[in-house]
């Protein structure tokens, strides 16, 4: 593999005091809170920051860099600092309004000699070995959910990883959102010494849209908003700390291309929460995208027959091609009612019973209905236990026949019946 030069860039920092930023700007709602959120346009309304700080190379002198009034970085002022020089990233804002900012004495390639990196004709930061870290990422601990989501061209190295500590490489202790693995030709999604499949589809030195989500010991991995890697692994992220441009403080993997946007979350973001910062990438970025979610294919969810005086029961889940949790709901709580899967029955008569599963990262969320419907239970004429509705004692003490409901006993002991 071909040496780098190594550049580190550490933030301490501590995250009392900010406020969460939605990240509007870049299609997500306050549902879809980001923990680091970097970028070379502005993502939300409410962020007041720069972009950048960037740092001339004739006198070592630094100017924060922030945004044109279209929300693009603003390249005048970026030009009219460096000049002919070169301008490196000294640090990288985090726009999320948790302080998790990138800094560093050397650093990334934004301008060089007078002309501006840019990836599809928009600037983006050109990290040819360089490891950027900020440590430690204080929402993450212990096997936490996440989603890692960039914008980039690159064919080889880790984009974005989430690593546990300095120097360490052993197995599932490093979560990686890669160019390519090792020159293999191929994505990359996988974590040093994983205990499952590292690549998948291929690599390419295109400006494109990735992201990778963690929840259920499972990773997805999305190129352009397709998915093209599935594996369930197991991590253990225990105070991680969150790396651009290398998989760990070895560095291991380091990046060959340029970065325009890197976010990260600390859950797995379903299709609903995906695809809409996706399709927003793509449109800002000239990147086709992938821009449908599938709604989840749900069967099995039979109809029931029960009778008054049964016993609580649980209801089975339905089958499905997606992994989002069930929840349920009954349409008449005079006849049963649900508490999470214990269905209780209350009355005779009939309820709608909804499923509703939760979105995963590959789907919609969806809904299926079966019907309970609950006989009433009464002595029939021989004294047993009857279940046919219509030959019970009712309430006047007469046996209920041919479905007459309201029959009842005269005075004369004869039984008669009301249409």
């Amino acid at each position: 593999m071909k040496n780098f030069p190594l550049i580190v860039l550490f933030a301490f920092f501590t995250n009392a005091g900010f406020a969460q930023n939605t990240l509007d700007l870049a299609g997500l709602s306050s549902g879809t809170p980001a923990t680091a959120a970097y970028s070379l346009r502005k993502l939300s309304s409410t962020y007041a920051g720069g972009a950048v700080q960037v740092r001339r190379s004739s006198d070592n002198a630094t100017q924060d860099i922030g945004f044109a009034s279209g929300g693009g970085l603003d390249i005048a002022s970026l030009n009219a600092f460096v000049g002919g020089n070169n301008g490196y990233v000294s640090i990288w804002y985090d726009q999320s309004g948790n302080g998790y900012n990138a800094t560093s004495t050397q650093s990334p390639l934004i301008v060089n000699a007078g002309t501006l990196n840019t990836s599809n004709g928009l600037p983006s930061i050109l990290i040819n070995g360089n490891l950027i870290s900020y440590s430690p990422i204080s929402p993450f601990n212990s096997f936490t959910d996440h989603t890692l989501n960039c914008v980039a061209a690159a064919t080889t190295g880790a984009i974005v990883a989430i690593s546990t500590a300095t120097g360490v490489s052993a197995g599932n202790k490093n979560s990686c959102l890669g160019a390519g693995f090792s020159g293999t030709g191929a994505a990359w999604f996988g974590g040093f010494n994983q205990n499952g499949t590292y690549a998948a589809g291929s690599t390419t030195s295109a400006l494109s849209v990735r992201s990778k989500t963690y929840g259920l010991s499972t990773i997805n991995g999305f190129f352009n908003g397709s998915n093209i890697f599935t594996t369930t692994v197991t991590y253990n992220l225990t105070i991680p700390n969150i790396l651009i441009g290398a998989q760990n403080f070895n560095p291991n993997q380091t990046l060959s291309g340029s970065v325009s946007e890197i976010i990260v979350f600390t859950t797995a973001l379903t299709a609903p929460q995906r695809l809409p910062l996706e399709n927003n990438q793509g449109t800002y970025y000239s990147v086709t995208v992938n821009s449908t979610s599938n709604d989840p294919a749900i069967t099995g969810f039979a109809n029931i027959t029960k009778f008054t005086g049964d016993l609580p029961f649980t209801l089975t889940a339905p089958t499905s091609n997606s992994k989002g949790s069930f929840s349920y709901a009954s349409s008449n709580t005079s006849v049963a009612t649900i508490n999470n899967n214990i269905v209780t029955i209350i009355g005779a008569g009939t309820a709608n019973i909804t499923a509703t599963q939760a979105a995963d990262p590959n789907y919609n969320g969806g809904t299926t209905t079966a019907l309970l419907s609950v006989g009433q239970k009464g002595l029939n004429r021989n004294g047993q236990i009857e279940t046919i509705s219509s030959n019970y004692l009712n309430k006047y003490g007469a046996i209920s026949i041919s479905g007459f409901t309201n029959a009842e006993v005269t005075k004369n002991g004869q039984i008669i019946t009301s249409f």
